[in-house]
């Protein structure tokens, strides 16, 4: 079901991020909407973790899912904006950084659930998620923003 609900909030983010664009600019569109998919997905992540129902946290964790393909769009959207001619440097070292973290999540996840439990731990990765919906506000696009127009 998470996955099922990712695989249809994606291109619901991308519609609504070149929407956004039109009004807004890639690189602001971009950034809210990542901003406001982890804020939401956070929540989520922490509404399951601490269910007291299988239903809810089941919910929980379904609801943080859909919001991972939510922002995949626009966050792709903003990395090219932001990279303009270097939007594959870009991409790249977004994509890098994912991948790091997904090999330290593995490392430090079981050490978290084995020391504090799950609850804890996932209220941890909730903190990262809100991290990565701040991250792309301290990115500068390379040049002049590119606005919808450009």
């Amino acid at each position: 079901l998470p996955t099922i609900a990712a695989a249809l909030a994606a291109p619901i983010g991308g519609r609504i991020s070149d929407r956004l664009t039109r009004t807004l600019g890639p690189v602001h569109s971009g950034r809210r909407l990542i901003l406001i998919g982890n804020l939401v997905g956070a929540v989520a992540l922490l509404v399951g973790a601490f269910a007291e129902s299988a239903v809810i946290a089941i919910a929980g964790f379904t609801v943080a899912t859909a919001t991972r393909g939510f922002v995949e769009s626009p966050y792709w959207a903003t990395a090219l904006a932001i990279g303009g001619a270097r939007a594959g440097t870009v991409g790249g070292i977004m994509n890098g950084f994912t991948n790091f973290g997904g090999a330290i999540s593995t490392a430090i996840a079981p050490l978290l659930v084995s020391l504090l439990g799950w609850p804890v731990a996932l209220a941890a990765a909730a903190a990262v998620v809100v991290l990565g919906g701040l991250i792309p506000y301290a990115m500068h696009a390379i040049g002049r923003e590119q606005t919808a127009t450009a």
